[in-house]
């Protein structure tokens, strides 16, 4: 639930961003949320993830148009309060050409904020 509500929280403040319009450019964010175990560790000095969840997060963000946040099945089943509409089959690289996906609708519940330093 905290990723959705980070991805919603994003969506809302690049729709926000004033020198985008001030530009006359229109900035939207696209996300995909996956959810099970990944390994994590540091790799070349930085913290890195691996693992299926990781890579099906980043196929469901390529499949996301903009302003959309994409999820898999194990987030609703993970956080069942969210609001979403099933997608059609979408064919995700390396997953095959029936992935199912959902559409966040709603933002996720009040109360998880992102922050930015």
């Amino acid at each position: 639930a905290h990723a959705c509500a980070a991805a919603q929280e994003a969506h809302g403040r690049a729709a926000r961003l004033t020198l985008a319009a001030q530009l006359g450019h229109t900035l939207r964010v696209r996300a995909g949320i996956s959810g099970g175990d990944v390994l994590m560790g540091v790799v070349g000095g930085q913290m890195s993830a691996y693992g299926l969840p990781v890579n099906y997060s980043r196929r469901l963000c390529d499949a996301a148009q903009a302003g959309q946040t994409l999820v898999c099945d194990e987030v609703l089943r993970l956080a069942p309060a969210l609001v979403s509409e099933l997608c059609p089959p979408l064919d995700l690289r390396g997953f095959g050409d029936d992935c199912r996906a959902h559409r966040l609708l709603a933002p996720a519940a009040a109360g998880t904020r992102m922050k930015v330093d």
